[in-house]
């Protein structure tokens, strides 16, 4: 799996041989098409983590940090050694466990947050409001499901704000009303 753009673009990730779903470097490239504009400078939050490609992808594009939370004891070393592999170890924090339990121990408030939980977790609900509860005013959520999966309209005080579907991955965007309306529009 390659980073598609920015400092590390064309690098390869290494993939957990377990992974069963990596996001494909197509949703990636869409993504972070649509938000572009928010990631330099960015503190992000990617949970369920897997590889990491968002969150190395959202760095190689100028995001400051990354705090990485995964279950799985290979993926977390998986997510080490990509870190070493970029160079980037300073710029990134993994938690290891289940996202449910370690979300609310975070006290940092992040601008972007990715959640690509496995397809069969019937929880995207609950997780928004989670992660809705540690974004700043001006964040963006990301929330990947299978394509035609229903997803809600709102999580916490951030409304979805773009929904796209690419192949076999639905890709929603929450982001607060206010901050949608004044910043660039997703393409």
């Amino acid at each position: 799996m390659r980073i598609v753009a920015g400092e590390f673009g064309g690098r390869v990730l290494t993939v957990p041989r377990h992974e069963l779903r990596p996001t494909t470097e197509r949703v990636r490239e869409a993504v972070m098409s649509m938000l572009g504009p928010y990631v330099p400078g960015a503190l992000v939050l990617d949970v369920f983590a897997g590889s990491g490609a968002y969150g190395f992808e959202a760095l190689s594009r100028g995001a400051a940090k990354v705090v990485f939370v995964e279950l799985d004891a290979g993926s977390c070393k998986t997510l080490e050694q990509n870190a070493r592999t970029l160079k980037v170890e300073g710029r990134v924090t993994i938690h290891r466990g289940a996202a449910q339990r370690w979300l609310p121990k975070l006290t940092d408030r992040f601008d972007l947050l990715f959640c690509d939980p496995p397809y069969d977790l019937d929880e995207a609900a609950p997780l928004l409001e989670a992660l809705a509860a540690l974004a700043t005013p001006t964040a963006h959520l990301l929330y990947e499901a299978r394509a035609g999966a229903t997803l809600p309209v709102r999580a916490g005080r951030f409304g979805r704000s773009a929904l796209r579907s690419y192949g076999t991955a639905q890709v929603a965007v929450y982001a607060d009303d206010e901050a949608a309306s004044d910043g660039p529009p997703y393409t």
